[in-house]
């Protein structure tokens, strides 16, 4: 059996941020789960709620700001890339959960995800070694 931490170590840290995936990593999970959400200029953060009021006291919607403006009511956040390399770095499986909406312009899908799925592919070869 393989345990997941779900949004990381998230009994112990802030979920979804990187001390929560560090301490995830301490407590010997085999992988991590998340969630991602895209803000208004497309950036993929980890994110479970609609809203930033829960964790970051801000009303504000995820899709409706932009990554600098998530970024500075809640300076822990992490992006896909982010949580994609540490993942890499760390041989950990992953399980990413999108939330709505959740779409690319067809212009950007590219370039926006190019990144990403590179990292996912460099997980997938190290988690079939």
């Amino acid at each position: 059996m393989l345990i997941y931490a779900h949004r990381g170590a998230s009994a112990d840290y802030p979920e979804l941020t990187l001390a929560a995936y560090e301490g995830a990593v301490a407590q010997r999970a085999d992988g991590f789960e998340c969630d991602v959400r895209l803000t208004k200029d497309e950036v993929a953060v980890l994110w479970h709620n609609a809203s930033m009021l829960e964790r970051a006291g801000n009303p504000g919607l995820i899709a409706e700001m932009t990554y600098k403006e998530v970024s500075r009511a809640y300076p822990q956040i992490l992006t896909l890339d982010e949580f994609l390399a540490f993942a890499v770095k760390n041989k950990k499986g992953v399980l990413i959960e999108t939330k709505h909406p959740v779409h690319f312009r067809q212009s950007h899908r590219r370039s926006r995800c190019r990144n990403s799925a590179r990292q996912l592919k460099e997980l997938k070869r190290l988690m079939y070694q």
